[in-house]
């Protein structure tokens, strides 16, 4: 599923965990200097289609199913930015995120992911995930 028309207007207000990525240089695609010409909003943000953006966006439902199979827990969609309300720039909030799904009763995310790289991905569980996810979980 992708992001609302809000969510992608949005997107220029603040820094998301995508955008650590980019300023952390973890990011295989875009770097910083792309970060700062489209938050500025000189270059446009919207990516070409890509087969592994794509398919993300359709094993999201998926991976979540999984997940709530494995674990026995259940998971909420969440339509709208969340705002990290203790970092705040003139007094507004900068740092957001778009969260795949909340854990029903608990303050956690699922964040759905699929290995459409195999090299930079661990075992099933091994905590091994690449340098750009990395980034993406810190933010």
């Amino acid at each position: 599923m992708g992001l609302t028309k809000q969510q992608i207007a949005e997107r220029l207000e603040g820094l998301f965990g995508t955008d650590a990525s980019m300023a952390e240089n973890t990011n295989d695609y875009l770097d910083a200097f792309w970060l700062y010409k489209t938050k500025r909003g000189e270059w446009d943000d919207r990516l070409d289609p890509s087969i592994h953006l794509e398919l993300g966006h359709e094993l999201e439902d998926y991976v979540a199913r999984k997940y709530c199979q494995r674990k026995k827990k259940k998971v909420r969609r969440v339509n709208n930015t969340v705002w990290n309300q203790h970092h705040l720039y003139d007094g507004k909030p900068f740092l957001g995120s778009h969260v795949d799904r909340m854990i029903v009763g608990e303050k956690k995310i699922l964040e759905c992911k699929t290995a459409y790289s195999r090299n930079k991905w661990g075992k099933d569980g091994s905590g091994i995930i690449p340098l750009n996810y990395r980034s993406q979980i810190k933010h």
